[in-house]
C-alpha cells in the first residue's frame, strides 16, 4: 500500500496504474501495473529530448502514482509528468530501495531458478539486453 493506492481506493473496476521508470542517457525503462487486475507491463525504449514516447505512455495509462528514484525529483522527466492533466501522486524512493539490474536478476534467480525457468517475457528482455526494464 502506497500513498497512490490509499488515495485511490479500488471500489469499482477502473484501470488504475502505478508507473515506475528508470533512465540512462536517452533510454528509459518502464514498469507499470494495473491495481485492479494486478497485470504487470515491462518495457524499454529510446526517447527523444522532449520525452514524447514517455509522455504518450503516461497519457494513455493515466497513472495514479509514479514511483521514481529520489535523484530524479528535479529531472525534466518528473517536471514533465507533474504537468500532466491526470495529476498523479509522486513517490521518490531512496537509492537503496531501487534495485540494480544485477540485484534484480539475482532475486529473480532465487525466486524462479535458472534463467531458462523465468517467464518468457523476462527471458526476452534479458536476451535483448533491456536492462532498464528490470
Amino acid at each position: 500500500m502506497t500513498r497512490g493506492t490509499l488515495k485511490n481506493k479500488i471500489e469499482t473496476y477502473e484501470q488504475k496504474f502505478i508507473l515506475s521508470f528508470a533512465r540512462f542517457g536517452s533510454d528509459i525503462g518502464v514498469c507499470f501495473f494495473d491495481l485492479s487486475t494486478l497485470q504487470i507491463y515491462l518495457g524499454q525504449f529510446e526517447n527523444n529530448e522532449s520525452f514524447s514516447d514517455l509522455r504518450t505512455l503516461s497519457s494513455q495509462i493515466r497513472p495514479v502514482e509514479i514511483i521514481h528514484e529520489r535523484e530524479f525529483s528535479t529531472s525534466d522527466i518528473v517536471k514533465m509528468l507533474k504537468n500532466s492533466p491526470q495529476n498523479p501522486t509522486f513517490t521518490p524512493m531512496p537509492p537503496k530501495n531501487c534495485w540494480s539490474f544485477i540485484k534484480t536478476c539475482n532475486n529473480l534467480e532465487g525466486y524462479f531458478g535458472e534463467k531458462e525457468k523465468w517467464p518468457v517475457v523476462l527471458q526476452k528482455l534479458r536476451y535483448y539486453e533491456k536492462d532498464l526494464a528490470f
